[in-house]
Order: C-alpha cells, then structure tokens, then sequence
C-alpha cells in the first residue's frame, strides 16, 4: 500500500481523481479557446458571427461548457477503474453545452430567437462544434489514463538513487 509520503518521493501510483479532474478541466479550457480561435482564424469567420452580440454569450458558452466538461467527467473518474467511455460522454456534452449557452448569452442580451437558432445550427453542424468537442475529448481522456497509470513523477537518475537508499 502506498502512502501520501511515497506520492511525494515520486513512487509510482495513481494520481487522485479530484487532480487530475482540476487539471484536465484547466487543459480543457486552454484547448477549446487555442482550437476555437485557430478555426476562427482557418475559416476567416467568426465563431458567434451575428454582429452587435458582444462578447457576453461567449464568455457564458466557455463557462458553461467548462461546467459541462467538469460535471460530465467527474463521475467517470470517481470509479476505481475509469473507462475511456466517459471521455466520449464528456465530448457529447461539451459539444452540445456550447451552442446552448451561447443560445442562451444571445437571448439574455437581447437577440432574436432566430439568431439564437442560428448560431445552435452552426455550432452543431460546423467545425467550430467539431472543435469544443475533439478539445473536450482529448482532455477527458488524458484525465482518465492520469487515473488508471501507475506512473510516477518524472526523476532525474540522482532521484532515483536517493529513493533505494
């Protein structure tokens, strides 16, 4: 059995779930943002593309898919053998939270039904959706192996002699 003192000396064991569920969340986000804006910049248009919507329902659509990927992933992760599966529902979610939200930014600043529709059957029919989701798979199913790996911290060779001693 190890201890919380081997984690630390790098001896190699599981990372906690609740860890690896905070860094995968953060990695998430910083991959959804990079993949979203470099579709943006690929397709030369605009992720919510309807003017005079300001920056509001995409501040709440990352938040709330953010939301999604953390809500989604956790459970996955809290069992003893995590499966790779709960990386795809986590996608799912993710995928769908987007344009809902931004649906929802959009109608709470005060844009049109239509125009709320509209961005829904972009996002879930276009690359920018393809992009929150393949961000959302490839962060879930990195916090998933952190889970189910038994390796350790990286060590320089001095380290690993010090830990036989």
């Amino acid at each position: 059995m190890t201890s919380e003192h081997d984690h630390d000396r790098g001896q190699p064991g599981p990372m906690s779930p609740r860890l690896a569920l905070v860094l995968s969340t953060a990695t998430f986000f910083a991959l959804a943002v990079f993949a979203l804006g470099m579709t943006s910049l690929l397709l030369d248009a605009s992720v919510i593309a309807e003017p005079g919507l300001g920056q509001i329902p995409g501040i709440l659509a990352m938040a709330g898919t953010t939301l999604a990927f953390l809500l989604t992933l956790r459970p996955g992760l809290g069992r003893p053998q995590p499966s790779y599966a709960s990386a795809l529902w986590t996608a799912l979610a993710c995928f769908l939270a987007y344009p809902l939200v931004a649906a929802l930014g959009i109608l709470i600043v005060g844009g049109e039904l239509g125009v709320a529709t509209a961005v829904v059957l972009r996002h879930v029919t276009g690359a920018f959706g393809l992009a929150v989701a393949a961000s959302a798979l490839l962060a879930a199913v990195a916090a998933i192996a952190m889970v189910r790996t038994r390796g350790g911290r990286a060590q320089w060779p001095w380290e690993r002699e010090s830990d036989e001693e």
